[in-house]
């Protein structure tokens, strides 16, 4: 018979098996996005903060956080990543929201479709008919870790059995006994959830080659699916606005630099900085493409990329939900997220 030891061994490579799957895939998982866990008797393994899911199976991405100290955090209102660190690695910022849901298995991700869905007001009663016969439920868009934790709680108190959890201007969570089933579940919700996106307008390459050249250190998106966001007029459009969801705001800043003639970059630049007080990771080109600049990280470019599709899945004229001044602020001076943001920085 297999000892604990062995179980668990067998438990987490499952688990990284199905993260790594789910993390290679950027239409559920983008860049350090996303995270994995699995309940073993007082022990709770999750991804550690800043990790990325699509290298579960070649390296360790779990660490491991005593379950009991967890709930003790939660009912305190304290963050379990302030306190619970492993091999110098900081357990995922919504390890709470891990160890609430009572799953032995919970999967949590950012899949395009399910975003798209979740910033139209008032989508959650066409979600309902989309997921007849599943039991989930809707949570507000609440900032990772103990705000949302609280609000999740305060749903679950009120749902007899709740498998998937719709994050509003978030993502996905869903749980299960195993990873397979989980992994199963995580797969019929996106399929329900799926939305086909607008077609795709032309870039001007050789225009974007010429602004390539014309400014230092730049390059182009691996995905030509990004310049969709300048040559898309309603994926323009949005862009130009808030964020709608975290990770964008973490990693490309809460606005684009918007540059109409090749000649004024680098005075756009230099007012960008000025306004935003950071510099610009990437500039769109109305009409013409996107360029990544001197600053802008690997996560930077995924997360372009699953801007993109986001809103190329958002019907013209929506009315869409995006995130607020003060909540993007609370992003972008996190030290949770600076953390996060900072192991990109070295691994990119």
């Amino acid at each position: 018979m297999a000892n604990a030891k062995q179980l668990e061994k067998s438990s987490l490579s499952d688990l990284s098996k199905v993260s790594a799957r789910l993390g290679s895939n950027p239409f559920f998982v983008q860049a350090a996005g996303g995270n994995t866990s699995i309940k073993e008797k007082d022990t709770l393994w999750i991804k550690a903060s800043g990790k990325h899911l699509s290298d579960a199976s070649q390296t360790n991405v779990f660490v491991p956080v005593d379950l009991a100290q967890v709930h003790r955090d939660i009912g305190a209102g304290a963050d379990s990543y302030r306190s619970l660190y492993t091999n110098g690695l900081r357990p995922s910022i919504e390890t709470t929201l891990h160890a609430l849901i009572p799953h032995r298995v919970v999967l949590h991700t950012h899949p395009v479709s399910v975003i798209a869905q979740s910033l139209i007001p008032g989508s959650r009663n066409h979600l309902s008919a989309l997921l007849k016969g599943v039991s989930w439920a809707w949570i507000p868009y609440q900032r990772p870790g103990q705000p949302l934790t609280r609000a999740i709680d305060e749903v679950l108190k009120t749902t007899a059995s709740c498998d998937v959890l719709v994050l509003a201007n978030h993502g996905l969570v869903v749980g299960g006994d195993t990873c397979e089933t989980a992994e199963a579940l995580h797969h019929e919700i996106c399929a329900r959830l799926d939305i086909k996106p607008r077609p795709l307008a032309t870039a001007d390459r050789d225009y974007l080659n010429r602004a390539r050249a014309a400014i230092p250190h730049s390059r182009l998106p691996d995905n030509r699916v990004t310049h969709s966001l300048a040559t898309d007029a309603w994926s323009l459009k949005l862009a130009q606005c808030n964020p709608p969801y975290p990770d964008h705001v973490v990693f490309c800043g809460t606005r684009p630099l918007v540059i109409r003639d090749l000649d004024s970059f680098a005075e756009e630049a230099e007012r960008f900085e000025r306004v935003w007080g950071y510099k610009a990771s990437y500039a769109l080109f109305p009409s013409r493409g996107v360029v990544l600049l001197e600053s802008a990280s690997r996560s930077t470019d995924a997360m372009l990329q699953a801007q993109a599709e986001v809103f190329l899945r958002v019907s013209p004229d929506s009315n869409v939900s995006l995130l607020t001044d003060g909540q993007c602020s609370e992003l972008m001076n996190w030290e949770a997220e600076k953390y996060r943001k900072s192991l990109e920085s070295v691994s990119a």
